[in-house]
């Protein structure tokens, strides 16, 4: 059985942006794992335990920040009479009547 998928669906970004999350896992895992050096060397596999829990965490961080970012920055398109509800002031001259 073949599975028609489209060809941008399997990319090269996609191991990049697995690259980018293991560079972003890897450093604070091991810096549990040597905050936690009894308890690893009692039980060794706690090590995967603290990169899953890691990688989670930071998972959720990224997957909500790009979307806050990008709020941001479609907020920044808006004109100056629109950011007034943001700001708390009035630059609308056709609000004061």
């Amino acid at each position: 059985m073949e599975c028609n998928l489209p060809q941008w669906l399997f990319g090269w970004y996609q191991l990049l942006f697995m690259a980018y999350v293991a560079v972003a896992v890897a450093p604070k895992a091991v810096m549990v794992a040597r905050n936690n050096e009894k308890a690893l060397l009692e039980k060794p596999t706690l090590f995967f335990h603290i990169l899953g829990k890691l990688s989670f965490d930071i998972a959720l961080v990224m997957g909500v920040s790009g979307p806050a970012v990008a709020l941001m920055a479609k907020l920044q398109q808006f004109k100056e009479r629109y950011m007034s509800y943001l700001s708390g002031t009035d630059t609308d001259s056709s609000a004061s009547n």
